[in-house]
């Protein structure tokens, strides 16, 4: 669980990161250099194709050869040391899930949380405003107060924005200026 909370805290201050720095439709916030971006059309991306659970996608981020490099570093170059390292460290990303959803009074959701057995931690959920902001990209809005084991680091974020590029019906991601792309799979 340690790892777990650890993670979360990635995934957490990546998005605190990403949204600090995302806030409204900026360059900054497209795909990093060189990234596929099958979404990369002319059309406006439906908000509603963030609707549902997605799974990080630890090994199809840009975050993992940072990690790998960092179980390589820390094992001494021992092979199966890094192995072990990294090991530990996909099986709690797999772990690490994000959800859009309607609450009971129609407002969507977004909801930052792990999985430990069968119980789900909730890291921050907070109603937002989904709306297109151009081709393959869609702007989670804030629109309400943060609840969660990190809701207080959330708050003093100040966070008025999440940007996610839409890739395709199975895959989206968020661009973090420190972690690079960050990607989730459908479940």
């Amino acid at each position: 669980m340690k790892t777990m909370l650890s993670l979360g805290v990635l995934s957490l201050a990546t998005i605190l990161a990403t949204c600090a720095i995302a806030c409204g439709s900026s360059s900054a916030n497209d795909a990093a250099p060189g990234s596929s971006t099958a979404s990369a059309t002319t059309a406006q991306a439906d908000p509603s194709a963030l609707s549902g659970t997605w799974a990080f996608a630890l090994a199809s981020s840009d975050v993992a050869t940072i990690l790998r490099d960092r179980c390589a570093k820390s094992s001494g170059d021992d092979a199966t040391k890094a192995k072990t390292c990294w090991d530990e460290i996909a099986t709690e990303a797999a772990r690490e899930k994000i959800r859009f959803a309607k609450d009971g009074s129609g407002h969507t959701v977004w909801t930052s949380f792990g999985i430990d057995g069968s119980k789900e931690i909730v890291f921050v959920a907070v109603p937002v405003e989904l709306a297109s902001d151009g081709p393959g990209h869609v702007l989670a809005k804030i629109a309400g107060a943060p609840k969660g084991d990190m809701a207080g680091q959330f708050s003093k974020s100040s966070i008025n924005v999440m940007r996610y590029e839409v890739v395709d019906a199975r895959t989206i991601a968020v661009t973090d200026p420190k972690k690079g792309r960050l990607v989730y799979t459908k479940e």
